[in-house]
């Protein structure tokens, strides 16, 4: 009951701050040990996790670009974005208009060969991380972007690497990040241009100053605005990375659902305060004067 109380808070806050909120942030990347697969897809086994923060329709996460770095973190590499006839086809079997906050949306190499589109979020299933999330095959349901002068595959580096998503499509260059919405990164080393950019705009709480050994994933246990990056073991691909992520996804997934609109949410902070001071108000007749 205490765990559903803490949803319920954590949902009327967030929703509350959707305005605001750029409404894709990078959640958690892993790296496997087989090698890169082509010239336009990702290394086999690796994969990178977004999570929405608001509704997002196909369309606009579809005008998005997204990808990672080279190993010194000083210079976008692959640069992908996700393919709109895929997300409508997922949207129109799910009988809905756009992604709600809460969605996980992967997108892995070709070792893990098999989309996973089945999408049936619902007021009763928050905790049900199959229901939702969508999984998209690099190549398939994200395409690489090939007027990019640096276009090509994702091979996440153990030594280094940055993971971003930007509202440039593409960027303008292999050092553009002035669209950049989101972004995590890790190094054993110092930072390079892209890697010291994430840090600047988002915190030194999306850099993880270590290496990222194959078979573990750089993970966000906090949210989004408390980012916590840990070394993950076998990673946790479409679902919540466990602590105060789950609790914070969970969350937006109760008030995508309980609380819509931005505004109704402040009215109910509001009102819940309001209440609770009329409440705890000394009762006229039992007032002392002294």
């Amino acid at each position: 009951m205490k765990y559903i109380y803490y949803i319920l808070i954590i949902g009327v806050t967030v929703a509350a701050k959707a305005a605001t909120n750029p409404g894709i942030v990078v959640n958690e990347y892993y790296s496997g040990s087989t090698g890169t697969i082509g010239s336009t897809a990702m290394a086999g086994d690796d994969y990178i996790e977004f999570a929405l923060t608001k509704n997002i329709t196909s369309a606009t996460l579809a005008a998005l670009t997204f990808g990672d770095t080279n190993s010194t973190t000083s210079a976008l590499s692959g640069v992908f974005q996700f393919d709109k006839s895929t997300l409508d086809s997922v949207l129109s079997a799910a009988g809905r208009t756009s992604f709600l906050a809460g969605t996980i949306i992967v997108v892995k190499g070709a070792n893990n060969a098999t989309q996973e589109l089945g999408y049936s979020p619902s007021a009763t299933n928050a905790t049900n991380d199959g229901a939702w999330s969508i999984q998209l095959v690099a190549g398939q349901g994200a395409k690489s972007d090939s007027d990019f002068k640096k276009a090509g595959d994702i091979s996440l580096s153990i030594t280094g690497d940055a993971v971003w998503i930007s509202t440039d499509n593409p960027p303008d260059n292999t050092t553009d990040t002035s669209g950049f919405v989101s972004g995590l990164a890790h190094s054993s080393g110092s930072l390079g241009t892209i890697g010291t950019a994430i840090k600047s705009a988002f915190g030194s709480s999306h850099i993880l100053s270590s290496s990222q050994p194959y078979g573990s994933s750089v993970a966000n246990t906090g949210t989004d605005s408390a980012t916590v990056l840990n070394l993950v073991t076998g990673g946790t691909m479409a679902t919540p990375n466990g602590g105060l992520n789950t609790v914070w996804i969970d969350g937006l997934r109760v008030a995508a659902f309980a609380v819509p609109e931005p505004g109704r949410a402040s009215l109910l902070l509001i009102g819940a305060s309001l209440y609770l001071i009329k409440r705890h108000r000394p009762h006229p007749h039992t007032t002392k004067i002294l």
